[in-house]
């Protein structure tokens, strides 16, 4: 009995590659891509002053988005003849 309990259980699970894996299930690795809408502060250039609104956006993409900016910051501290980031002179 317990050997078939261990073959079921066995087979409910399919092995993936690592790109498999995160395609399937990318909220493991840069949280929720559902779209989502949440009232923030943004900042309204017609008048010049930051208001209260209502955003939709994606917290997976936000957090992509996030890590390029925190690397791009990290090489720079890291990296002093670093002078070019994104066609931008002297950060």
């Amino acid at each position: 009995m317990l050997f078939f309990s261990l073959c079921s259980r066995l087979r409910c699970y399919t092995q993936l590659s690592q790109l498999e894996h995160v395609l399937k299930r990318p909220d493991s690795y840069i949280g929720s891509v559902e779209t989502i809408t949440q009232q923030m502060w943004t900042y309204d250039a017609d008048i010049k002053r930051v208001v209260q609104r209502l955003v939709r956006y994606v917290p997976g993409f936000l957090k992509i988005v996030d890590e390029i900016l925190v690397n791009a910051a990290d090489n720079k501290v890291r990296n002093i003849v670093l002078d070019v980031v994104l066609g931008s002179k002297q950060l």
